[in-house]
């Protein structure tokens, strides 16, 4: 399937996703849909549903398609006409949970729940509260539970410079966040996390200097490298690469292909580069 049927589905949908991150999603579901084999699985998983427009757009590009949604207001009346047609369209092809996207053990519980039902996510979709919390408390979680070659986007990323609640100025969300809400990790924002991924990606050149030196201490008789592992937030350290669009971030995550294969790595040209 091309780019083009891709948009022609989402507008069908009625998904506002296609409008602002036209040039996004057909293109990541594209890869992912010529990338599987006829009977592998596609697993998405969308946090912040609404009335499941996107949702619906998703489960519309491939039959192969199975989503899991969270929203806060999934169980509402509100939402009630739009998530028992999905229901109805989609059988056995969309599992719905409500809950605030802060709760851990539930995205744990929907992590391990496609795990072992389709090996992992292949794209996971954050669009639920813009909080920087929940931004970085879900990848948190949520990493351990990517396939090889899955991709990770967090949508609006606008919101690092939110509107302080009461107050006519935009705020720099980097410089602190509100203080109505916990800050995770001890003030690690998603910004700071982004910039902090630039030395993930390249752990492997931020290798550590071994020295031992003469019996007076002043030249060196022997250096060693050792190459880094260094992290920030959950697997990040199977994140290959990231791009940061206007108002979104796409992670990329693959087989480190610097390292040996019996360590981990990946020859690659044994696999077809996605991005």
């Amino acid at each position: 399937m091309k780019e083009r049927e891709i948009k022609e589905k989402f507008l069908n949908a009625g998904s506002n996703n296609l409008h602002e991150f036209h040039h996004i999603y057909p293109r990541i579901l594209e890869n992912l849909i010529n990338s599987k084999g006829e009977n592998e699985k596609i697993c998405i998983f969308e946090i912040g549903n609404r009335t499941y427009q996107t949702i619906r757009a998703f489960l519309m590009v491939d039959e192969r398609v199975v989503v899991y949604g969270l929203d806060i207001g999934n169980s509402s009346d509100y939402n009630k006409v739009y998530r028992e047609k999905l229901l109805e369209d989609f059988p056995g092809r969309v599992h719905l949970a409500t809950d605030t996207q802060g709760n851990k053990e539930v995205l744990s519980y929907t992590g391990k729940h496609a795990m072992s039902s389709f090996n992992g996510f292949d794209l996971v979709v954050d669009d639920g509260s813009h909080h920087n919390d929940h931004w970085l408390s879900s990848f948190d979680v949520l990493s351990n539970y990517m396939k090889p070659e899955g991709v990770y986007v967090i949508e609006d990323i606008e919101c690092m410079y939110a509107w302080e609640s009461g107050k006519n100025t935009y705020i720099d969300r980097s410089k602190g966040f509100n203080l109505r809400q916990e800050s995770y990790h001890l003030g690690l924002t998603l910004r700071k996390f982004l910039v902090e991924m630039i030395d993930v990606v390249n752990r492997d050149f931020l290798k550590r200097v071994q020295m031992s030196f003469d019996n007076e201490g002043k030249i060196p008789r022997r250096i060693s490298e050792t190459t880094g592992n260094y992290s920030v937030l959950g697997r990040d350290d199977l994140v290959t690469s990231f791009r940061v669009y206007t108002n979104c971030v796409v992670f990329y995550f693959g087989y480190h292909l610097s390292k040996p294969k019996q360590l981990g790595g990946i020859d690659p040209m044994e696999r077809d580069m996605l991005f």
